[in-house]
């Protein structure tokens, strides 16, 4: 049974090396397509979405620990996103479920558009999937809510 495959109590938050290459060329990418992400947020075929940006916070009980984490988007207004945590690691200090945050543009680590279980953008999902064993791939769609990864923009 893979970790993907069990009940957690906790969402499930994975370890990556944030400074590696293909994170920093992610995150990149990310930034140069984030016009896209915004607007199809308007768009009426996206309307039963789920759009998500990921960003990095400080531990505010331990400074110099961050994680990096994904919040709901709830609107967009020029450069401005307004979001919300839905998951949280536990005992990090400073973050709890349903907070909102205004982020701007150069906050953004990655963003992606779930409509439906088809995943536009979230490259580092796609990095996150990509070092799993090949058998642990589609116990981790499944957690992660994905039947189909979309190469082209939305």
């Amino acid at each position: 049974m893979s970790e993907f495959d069990k009940t957690h109590d906790e969402p499930l938050f994975m370890a990556m090396n944030d400074e590696g290459e293909s994170i920093v060329s992610s995150v990149k990418q990310a930034r140069a397509t984030l016009g896209h992400f915004a607007t199809a947020f308007s768009k009426p075929q996206f309307r039963k979405a789920y759009f998500l940006v990921k960003t990095r916070f400080e531990d505010q009980d331990e400074p110099g620990e961050f994680v990096h984490i994904w919040l709901l988007v709830n609107d967009v207004l020029g450069d401005l996103l307004f979001c919300s945590t839905f998951e949280v690691p536990e005992g990090f200090g400073g973050l709890e479920e349903g907070q909102s945050y205004v982020l701007a543009e150069d906050r953004i680590e990655d963003w992606m558009i779930n409509e439906d279980g088809r995943l536009f953008g979230g490259l580092s999902i796609r990095l996150q999937r990509e070092a799993l064993p090949e058998t642990d791939r589609e116990d981790f769609d499944r957690h992660a809510g994905i039947s189909e990864y979309v190469d082209e923009m939305p």
